[in-house]
Order: C-alpha cells, then structure tokens, then sequence
C-alpha cells in the first residue's frame, strides 16, 4: 500500500478489516483504561504521535513497507485510524463481538463521511440537521480526497520548509471536532480561533523569558506556516512572533471545552521543551496559563511529563527540530518530574503490585539469589504490564516508556522491590 496513491482510503478499509479480528480484543482492552472518550483522544494523540507532528505507529493496520513512506504517509493513516478509534470508542458494545466488526467499519466510513460534507456546507440549516444526510452512502474516493486536503499542505514548500514536511500538522484537531460532533457538540466553526490561540500561546510562552530564541522562533513558524490562516490573521500572528505577547493580551473562550483547553496547555509545553528544559521563567508561565484555563494540577505534570517523555525518545526525527544543533532533554530534570508525579500515584502502584504473586515472589527471590534472563525479563513485562492498568500511568503505553522503569524502580519502596542487586541488573 502506498498512501501517496489514489484508492489507498480503500486499500486501508480492506486491511483493516483482515486485521481487525486479530486485534479486536486488545483493542477493546485499551478501552477499558480510558474511563471517558476525551481520556482515550488524549492518549492516541500522544502515542499515535501526531499531536507533534510525527507518527509513530499504526494500531489498526500492519504495513511491511512504512520504510518508503514520507512523513505525510505515516500522519495520514494514524490520522484516519483515530477516526475509527474514535467511532470504535463510542460504540464498544458493538466492537466486544468479531461479528460485528465489518458493520462496525462501514458505519464508521458512514459517519465520517457525513461528518466532512456537513463541514463542506455554509447552510446552517444542514449543519442543524444532520440527519438529513443519513441515507449518504460511504463514499471512499469523496473522504479520500478531503482527508488529502485536510493533511496535505504544499504550500510550506514556499515559506522555507522541507519537502516532506508539507503537511497539516493542525488536522489532528479533526479527531476532536470528529468526537464532539459524535456525541452532537459542533465545535468546527471555532477551528480557526483554536489554531489561531494555540499560535498565540506558543508565542507567548517563547517570549516569556523576555527574548525568543532560534529554536522556539522555528518550531512556532512551522506551525504558523501549516495553519493555513487567512492573510489578515497571518500578518497578526508574524507581527505577535517578531514582538512578542503578553499571556494577558490573549483573550481565551472559557467555555471551550477542557479538552480544547489541555491541548492549548500541552501546545505551550511542547514550545517551551523545544530547547529541551523548562526553567522559572517558563514553569512560572505554565502555571499563570493552567490557571487561566483551568487545568488541573494533575493533568499539568502528567502532560509534561508525558510530553518530555516523547520528545526524548523521538528529537530526532521531529521534523521542526531538525535545524537544531545537538537536541537533548536534561534527563536530570525529567527525572525529577517523573519522580514528583509518581509519588502522587505510589500507593496504587504498590497495590498493583502486592497483588501479582508471581511478581512479588520473583522480587523476593532476587533477594537471596541471581535472576536469569528470562526470569528479569518477566519482572520487567509485569510491572509495566500492571502499571498499564492504572489509567492515570498510560505514559508506559508510549513509544519509549520502558526507559523510566529504572526510575521507578528507584522510587518504589523497599519492601516492595527491597533488594539492590535487583535493581543493579
């Protein structure tokens, strides 16, 4: 399959209806860790990848070729599969039997379908009256082409972009208006206020040391160049980059909903990790905005150190930062940060692991005697396995997440992991 070629939504649909069965039940598992939709969108933006602009993956489809898809590919089906996740999600009744599994897809190719050409008409009579719409059938050449516009974005090529970095790295928004529209929240006629704040933000906390430098001054222009705002508002947000802003100048709907506010929270975060630390300055602005849109103190570390945790594992191969000399995240500081959040959740973790006999009779084995191989490799798939459960620790669902088990080892209590020459190995 090449996502460059015509007919690849259909090729897609085929490959997911032979994969699914085979997966159908972890995928249901999955749901069952996020207890409400937003939950669920707020961990595939970040797994998938495609909240930075990078896919990382594919969960409903298995590709043997991805090694010659562009960047734009890879965005483009991990934006399509959060479109059936999505729809998968609001209906898992139906998803808990293989049997309904094709009906399933083709009411998701239905809905989104419907969902795109209601966006396409200006009436708002239609866009009250959806239903209208119902008997539309699934129309892959007319989603294909739209998701090709949603994604595509040639024109970077002409602000000073690389190829192979021309695409829309705004269209993961579509998955919440999707989600929204779903559940009979029309959100899409605020889609250009929400990209326009989030620009706003990220510029504020660039300045907000008083200067920008050349690593936030490039990550902000790239999203500003894939937004694809009109030129009044372009020439605004070019000036607001050159001049700064002030978090107080900007004036923030307050009645979005709080999974519109955390993403315009996290878009601050990723801005100010772009030079791979978070100093007073910047951790004084973060807390003034989650204040002034109301996120949590929870949700606050969870998201950096969630986003921190990303942009570690994958610097490389982010496409704003490839400009950038020696990239590296202060480990340091991560660790610290993870160590803060962790604290917060210990006393579910250590339940967690209490209860795995297995487990618990492995770490008191490695007390006395050496582990084999196979045997820490156990212990390691375990705990992560049952951190897994714990809906707050889906950052061990992340590419990379792994690598924090030595830090966790490190906080657990002694009791629970007790020996040292466990935790050497």
């Amino acid at each position: 399959m090449d996502p460059s070629d015509k007919k690849w939504l259909l090729t897609l649909n085929k490959n997911i209806q032979k994969h699914l069965p085979k997966i159908h039940s972890s995928i249901y598992s999955e749901f069952t860790r996020h207890d409400s939709i937003e939950h669920f969108i707020h961990f595939y933006l970040h797994s998938s990848g495609i909240l930075y602009g990078y896919a990382t993956k594919q969960m409903l489809c298995e590709f043997h070729n991805t090694q010659t898809w562009t960047y734009s590919d890879l965005y483009k089906i991990s934006l399509t599969e959060g479109f059936y996740l999505i729809f998968f999600y609001l209906n898992q009744e139906k998803i808990s039997s293989k049997e309904n599994l094709s009906l399933l897809l083709e009411e998701a190719n239905n809905k989104l379908y419907e969902f795109y050409i209601l966006y396409s008409i200006t009436d708002s009579f239609f866009v009250k009256h959806k239903d209208i719409l119902r008997s539309a059938n699934k129309n892959y050449t007319t989603v294909e082409s739209i998701i090709d516009y949603r994604v595509n974005n040639p024109g970077m090529l002409k602000k000073g972009f690389w190829k192979g970095s021309q695409f829309n790295v705004f269209s993961y928004l579509d998955l919440l208006f999707f989600s929204h529209w779903l559940q009979n929240d029309y959100l899409y006629d605020k889609r250009n206020s929400i990209k326009k704040h989030i620009l706003q933000i990220m510029i504020a906390a660039s300045h907000c040391e008083g200067s920008i430098i050349s690593t936030e001054r490039l990550l902000v222009s790239y999203f500003l160049a894939s937004g694809n705002f009109d030129e009044k508002t372009e020439l605004e947000l070019q000036q607001q980059l050159k001049q700064g802003l002030y978090l107080n100048q900007i004036i923030i709907d307050t009645n979005l909903p709080y999974d519109i506010r955390l993403l315009l929270f996290e878009n601050a975060v990723i801005s100010v990790l772009s030079d791979g630390s978070i100093n007073n300055f910047e951790e004084l602005f973060l807390g003034r905005l989650a204040e002034k849109l109301n996120i949590s103190d929870n949700d606050v570390h969870y998201s950096i150190v969630m986003i921190q945790n990303f942009m570690l594992q994958n610097n490389k191969k982010l496409l704003y930062l490839h400009h950038k000399e020696g990239f590296e995240v202060i480990t340091k500081s991560f660790a610290q940060r993870f160590q803060v959040f962790f604290n917060k959740n210990s006393s579910k973790i250590i339940t967690e692991i209490s209860e795995s006999r297995e487990l618990v009779e492995l770490l008191w084995k490695a007390k006395n005697e050496k582990l084999t191989d196979e045997e820490r490799e156990k212990v390691k798939e375990q705990i992560i396995d049952l951190l897994r459960t714990i809906p707050s620790l889906t950052i061990f669902m992340i590419p990379g997440g792994s690598i924090l088990l030595p830090i966790l080892l490190k906080i657990l209590p002694e009791e629970i992991l007790v020996p040292s020459s466990f935790r050497n190995k």
